[in-house]
């Protein structure tokens, strides 16, 4: 019965593109977790950084990530939720129900606590909600599908060197107060990037004018203005992953079995507590106005603060986008928005909607500029 279990739960997840992540409380992540309040949980944390899909990188659940001891107690039923109750859902999801839970909590550096429970449970990020936005039929192959990358944009390893270096600036700062010197930082990020190229076996992509070499002096000379202007107030997290529920508004009552889970950069706070979060980015352009009013990732991680009770006001959080733009002549930009209830509510609207979408595997071509470094472009056309 618990092979049986786990096989369905392995097989659904993986049809229906949302991610399993379980929860073993690992020691890592630099002692952050969650702490839980007088009247509230804490949040369970992640044990790293997984890929987006919450998989092996491509739309699979790996072997080590079903590692799942599943209790002898564990009952069958049908799709509902039912209060108080540890169950696997049948239909439309597969999806092990967790105990009700108030999200009342508050983020601190506490002490490791005793090794929790695994607990299976499928996910949903902002990575995946904007992939289907962009293109369903996308969204499909990468996550439903695990059709194999025909080609990696190069954006996607630059980006992820660039965000390495830059998470080494601030655990350095955080752990020592001091601020590291700008050649460990170039050192971090030529190493990472090279290490991303060296690895890939499929054909990298560039833009227009580009290549290796320019996009390698591109990257230093973007971490050397990170470096002499980026000055955060007290650090709080580092790469801090969060895990909320989103009430169920198409079924009525209850929250959905999927929840909503993505990564922090950073959290910082200010003299009077008062939490921020903080997203990278790297750009061509300058963000307008209307991008910063409607962007969902700002209007995601502020309901997640907000669910987790630590926003900056009562229902919303400050958010910040530092932006490494890619110009002829480099610039460190921010941008600060916030987000109202009224957002969180259309938010939650959308996120119901697109899973119901992906539920009755509405998936379809949404042609333009997206597909030019499209990673399925040619599995996508001939189809």
């Amino acid at each position: 019965m618990k092979a049986a279990a786990t096989d369905s739960l392995k097989k659904c997840a993986t049809m229906l593109g949302v991610g399993l992540y379980l929860y073993n409380g690992d020691k890592s992540l630099h002692d952050l977790e969650l702490k839980k309040s007088a009247k509230g949980r804490s949040e369970p944390p992640l044990n790293k950084r997984t890929p987006e899909n919450g998989g092996n990188g491509q739309g699979r659940i790996t072997n080590r990530q079903l590692h799942i001891k599943t209790r002898s107690s564990l009952k069958i039923h049908p799709w509902g939720p039912r209060k108080g109750a540890r169950y696997l859902c049948l239909a439309p999801f597969f999806v092990a129900q967790i105990r009700k839970e108030e999200n009342n909590m508050t983020l601190s550096v506490v002490k490791q606590t005793k090794e929790r429970k695994i607990e299976p449970h499928l996910h949903f990020s902002y990575s995946q909600l904007s992939t289907y936005l962009i293109c369903p039929m996308k969204y499909a192959h990468q996550y439903v599908w695990a059709t194999p990358w025909e080609t990696k944009p190069v954006a996607l390893p630059f980006g992820k060197a660039i965000h390495k270096a830059v998470e080494m600036f601030y655990k350095k700062l955080k752990a020592e107060e001091e601020i590291i010197s700008v050649d460990e930082l170039i050192a971090t990020f030529e190493a990472v990037f090279t290490t991303e190229i060296d690895k890939t076996d499929i054909e990298i992509t560039f833009k227009n004018g580009e290549d290796l070499k320019s996009i390698r002096q591109q990257g230093i000379e973007l971490i050397k203005i990170f470096h002499s202007q980026a000055r955060p107030q007290k650090i709080v997290a580092v790469e801090f992953p969060f895990s909320v529920k989103a009430p169920d508004i198409i079924n009525g009552g209850g929250d959905l079995p999927v929840r909503l889970e993505g990564v922090f950069d950073l959290v910082e706070s200010d003299s009077e507590g008062n939490y921020a979060v903080v997203e990278l980015k790297t750009s061509g352009q300058r963000f307008s106005s209307l991008r910063l009013e409607h962007d969902l990732q700002a209007t995601v991680y502020s309901y997640a603060m907000a669910k987790m009770k630590v926003a900056t006001s009562e229902n919303s959080c400050l958010v910040r986008y530092d932006v490494l733009l890619k110009t002829k002549k480099p610039e460190f930009v921010q941008y600060f928005v916030s987000r109202t209830e009224l957002d969180h509510q259309r938010l939650v609207h959308l996120i119901n909607h697109v899973l119901k979408a992906i539920e009755n595997r509405i998936f379809y071509r949404q042609t333009g500029w997206q597909c030019g470094d499209c990673q399925f472009k040619k599995a996508c056309f001939s189809s």
